[in-house]
């Protein structure tokens, strides 16, 4: 019978002291605002995963006040409502928030999380794992003012109003990055990328990328990362300034951007591995403002088509094994502006080069006279019939690659037939040594 109230009187002291239950040393699960007051009374540091139940009620708000560290991941991985196996439907809405939360040694993880409202986590300085916020489809307050390193951050949230950061200054991992993704009227995410960021040079073994799609409200964007593996920007209204206040120096390996971009005036070296411009139906001109590129790719024939100038600055006399491949219905291959000021500085030694559009007669006169040369693949396609290609291959003679091609409807030349002509010294050779083994035979 003692033993009885014993062990009675020990029940009733956990139930009046519901903290003493917690053990902070492993995953823990909560399921309601009471559930996550107990573990905040009782846990500084958590020492496993803080994993957010699917099932919190309806405005039952998530007060974590008083963690300050999660030795694992904080994690909510839900799922889309068709997704096979998905019994997930929409979640009621609450906020989750702690001012004191400082380090997270895992990832935060939300994933299809519809029932937060606002993330709160002003205090949050490193998670050395991921920051993976995909398919927050109500979340409207983002707060991760001081957050300053991590692995890699992810966002999507189509009805953000309020985000607060005041900039990342460096990563955990070689292999990281930024990808923003549809952030609702969010009109500035510079936050993430304004700042030099401490990361491996190009010649480590690091993989820092920069993605923005989907993100309508955000007009400008300033990336000032002193080395990014690979860049894309799929909104073609953005505006994209490279450097800032305190890049000096910057190297991207690949560079995808719909219609160019603006050069920081600080910026004293700017490097370019390859660099596509997607969405240049609307843009008038294009300039090409690096120290160094090796590969620069233009493919847009549509009817709607304004591109008109390309500008290669006077630094291209220093680009090294050189690619050009550009295409543009309405694109003016020209050494001089309308002003008569010079926009097209041939780099002295090249790869290979594809231009198709309208060829100025005059067009590879610097070319020849600086005597550039193309190792393996020249395509010359000229839409206006003011291009000669005899003459042009007559000059470039024995220099001329291998893979030579120059189509045209110019009207001088005799062998054009019904207006298009291919030089091709590979099939010049493929027809003579037919004729000989006909004679041979």
């Amino acid at each position: 019978m003692k033993h009885t109230r014993c062990l009675l009187a020990s029940l009733l002291g956990l139930a009046s002291n519901p903290a003493a239950a917690i053990d902070c040393g492993k995953n823990i699960t909560i399921e309601n605002a009471a559930n996550a007051s107990q573990v905040r009374k009782a846990c500084s540091t958590i020492g496993g995963d803080l994993l957010l139940s699917t099932a919190i009620p309806e405005s039952d708000d998530i007060n974590l006040d008083g963690v300050e560290a999660v030795l694992g991941s904080i994690i909510h991985n839900g799922c889309f409502p068709d997704e096979e196996g998905c019994d997930q439907t929409t979640s009621s809405l609450y906020d989750i928030s702690s001012s004191t939360l400082r380090t997270v040694s895992g990832s935060i993880i939300f994933r299809n999380y519809d029932g937060v409202g606002k993330l709160l986590l002003p205090s949050l300085e490193v998670v050395n794992g991921s920051v993976f916020l995909s398919g927050l489809l109500n979340l409207t307050h983002l707060d991760v003012t001081n957050l300053a390193y991590t692995g890699d951050f992810s966002l999507n949230a189509p009805v953000l109003e309020q985000l607060d950061i005041d900039g990342l200054r460096g990563f955990t991992d070689e292999i990281a990055g930024v990808i923003i993704s549809d952030v609702g009227s969010i009109d500035s995410v510079d936050a993430f990328f304004d700042h030099p960021l401490q990361v491996e040079s190009p010649d480590g073994n690091s993989d820092i990328r920069v993605t923005i799609r989907n993100s309508t409200n955000i007009r400008n964007v300033t990336v000032a990362w002193p080395y990014i593996s690979k860049m894309m920007i799929y909104n073609k209204d953005i505006a994209v300034t490279l450097g800032g206040s305190s890049t000096e120096s910057m190297h991207i390996d690949s560079l995808t951007i719909p219609t160019g971009f603006h050069r920081d005036s600080k910026l004293q070296n700017l490097t370019v591995g390859r660099v596509e411009f997607t969405e240049t139906s609307a843009v008038e001109k294009i300039t090409l403002p690096f120290d160094d590129l090796a590969y620069a790719e233009i493919n847009d024939n549509s009817e709607e088509s304004k591109l008109r100038t390309i500008v290669l600055p006077p630094e291209a006399a220093n680009w090294t094994n050189h690619q050009l491949s550009l295409s543009a219905r309405s694109l003016v291959f020209r050494e001089y502006d309308d002003d008569n000021s010079k926009i097209w500085y041939w780099p002295a030694k090249m790869k290979r080069i594809s231009l198709e559009g309208i060829i100025s007669a005059n067009f590879f006169d610097s070319f020849f006279e600086r005597n550039t040369t193309v190792t393996e693949r020249i395509y010359v396609r000229d839409n206006s019939a003011g291009f000669n290609c005899t003459a042009f291959e007559e000059k470039l003679g024995s220099n001329a690659p291998g893979d030579f091609h120059c189509l045209t409807d110019f009207p001088g030349d005799d062998s054009a037939g019904s207006g298009l002509r291919l030089w091709s010294f590979q099939l010049q050779v493929a027809v003579t040594l037919a004729v000989m083994l006909v004679f041979l035979g």
